[in-house]
């Protein structure tokens, strides 16, 4: 069973990131903003911020109920995940195995027991390059 869900959730990854890939056509690229004593920070994919773009991540979210999350190293930049008030969990970090195995060694992971946010999750991560 486990190997039936980590191939679902290889083919919504990818189908994620195909489908930022036609809307937004280009690289992904952080870009600091100086703004009085502090920096904010936002995710531009090509020439499009989509620091605040959900609507794909939600429509995904409605048709599969599966929950997706494009993260910019560690952090989560987007998602559909929320807290008990219905706020998204932006700003939250992956967990450090994800870290290790996506990140660092630059492969993508299935986990079966991935908990954000008090909820057990079966989880697939991917590294997505420029």
């Amino acid at each position: 069973m486990n190997k039936e869900v980590a191939n679902g959730l290889e083919d919504a990854s990818q189908l994620c990131s195909a489908l930022f890939d036609a809307a937004y056509p280009g690289d992904y690229e952080l870009v600091a903003t100086p703004s009085g004593s502090h920096v904010s920070y936002s995710l531009y994919k090509g020439e499009h911020n989509i620091t605040r773009e959900h609507s794909i991540l939600d429509q995904i979210k409605e048709t599969t109920n599966m929950d997706i999350t494009l993260f910019y190293a560690d952090t989560r930049i987007l998602t559909t995940l929320t807290n008990w008030d219905k706020q998204r969990l932006i700003g939250t970090g992956a967990p450090d195995i994800v870290v290790e195995d996506v990140l660092r060694q630059n492969k993508p992971s299935f986990y079966d027991n991935v908990i954000i946010n008090g909820t057990s999750y079966f989880a697939y991560y991917t590294p997505l390059r420029n």
